[in-house]
């Protein structure tokens, strides 16, 4: 799968928030690279957790 060939909800990478703090397992629609609820800098893309 392509970048143009995702729709920009992001359903191609886990819905509409595809990055997770591993700490506390908050969701984002951007990637931080320190989460903003509790100061984690463990942030990853869904599709590198959920294999």
């Amino acid at each position: 799968m392509g970048v143009f060939s995702r729709d920009r909800s992001g359903s191609a990478a886990g819905g509409s928030r595809p990055y997770i703090c591993l700490s506390c397992e908050t969701r984002f629609s951007v990637q931080y690279h320190a989460c903003p609820e509790c100061g984690s800098y463990d942030v990853r893309h869904v599709k590198w957790v959920e294999a």
